[in-house]
This record gives C-alpha cells, sequence and structure tokens, in this order.
C-alpha cells in the first residue's frame, strides 16, 4: 500500500493504537491506510526518542531557533555566513570585470 500525508495528531493516534495492539504493524496499516515504512518508521522514531511524541513531527526544512544553538553551531552559521558574504563579492567582482 502507498503511504499517504498525515498530520503530527494523526500520527501519534497511529503510535497510541499500535502500541495498544501490540505492536501490530500489520493492524495499523490497514486501519488508518498508511504504507508498513511509514509505521515502522515512526514506532522506531517514537522509542528511539524515549516516547517523546515531539519526535513524529516533520522539522524538515526548519531551522533551530538560534536560543537552542549550542556551542558548535554558532561558529558554524557564521562560518556559513562569511563563505556566503565572499562567494557574493567573487561574482560581484566577475560581474564588473566583463
Amino acid at each position: 500500500m502507498p503511504g499517504r500525508k498525515t498530520t503530527f495528531e494523526e500520527r501519534l493516534l497511529i503510535i497510541e493504537e499500535l502500541i495498544k495492539h501490540d505492536i501490530n504493524y500489520n493492524w495499523a496499516v490497514n486501519k488508518y491506510h498508511v504504507s508498513y515504512q511509514q509505521v515502522y518508521g515512526w514506532y522506531r522514531k517514537y522509542r528511539k526518542s524515549g516516547n517523546d511524541p515531539q519526535s513524529l513531527r516533520d522539522r524538515r526544512g526548519k531551522a533551530k531557533p538560534k536560543e537552542a544553538w549550542t556551542e558548535v553551531d554558532r561558529p558554524k552559521a557564521e562560518n556559513r555566513l562569511l563563505k556566503a558574504q565572499l562567494l557574493r563579492k567573487e561574482m560581484e567582482d566577475a560581474y564588473s570585470k566583463k
């Protein structure tokens, strides 16, 4: 069965029901019409995070808030910014020479 898009609340409900039914992936696939891989992946993330429901959120494309940055993240961000500025300067210089 092909997967489908789900919301955070729906994923959380599916995982809770999955646990109540003794982690029967096929039962969840048939009841909620999602793929086996989706259910398996959600459950694995949920267990790996120590049963934290926030692990089921889709955070792709969203940056960490600056308050949550670690000591390693700050220099990396500064480095990316400086590289981007240098590239922009090089492109401006190359364009002005033409």
